[in-house]
């Protein structure tokens, strides 16, 4: 055991991974994606399991996109990654986007249901 502090954790404003800029974030998670994709390719001989693997990586970059422009409130996007990749998503993430990109009333209706959910699990914390 090494008793001494080794390394830092830090969380800024404007880093790569935790930016105010919806592009600089996109980035980010495409940049990561790259990366794993290639461990994927690169790793994973069985083709079943990097088939699944792959489509695990896929839902997930749409469903975090899909959140981020809501938490940006970029329905045009939200709509249009939703109506292009949403064949990608399990019934419920569907529903639950569905939802969302209805139309610009719901969008901002779940915009605020997400907002009141962070906070509430803030409360009972």
């Amino acid at each position: 055991m090494i008793n001494d502090v080794t390394c830092v954790y830090r969380v800024t404003d404007n880093s790569a991974s935790h930016s105010k800029d919806i592009n600089k974030l996109l980035n980010f998670y495409d940049n990561a994606d790259v990366i794993r994709l290639f461990f994927i390719n690169k790793y994973i001989k069985d083709t079943n399991e990097r088939t699944k693997l792959l489509q695990l990586v896929k839902k997930n970059e749409i469903k975090y996109k899909i959140n981020l422009y809501i938490q940006y409130s970029d329905y045009k996007n939200a709509k249009r990654l939703y109506e292009g990749e949403g064949h990608n998503l399990n019934e419920a993430e569907k529903r639950q986007f569905a939802f969302a990109t209805q139309s610009l009333f719901y969008f901002k209706l779940y915009k605020v249901q997400r907002l009141l959910k962070k906070m509430y699990k803030k409360i009972r914390l």
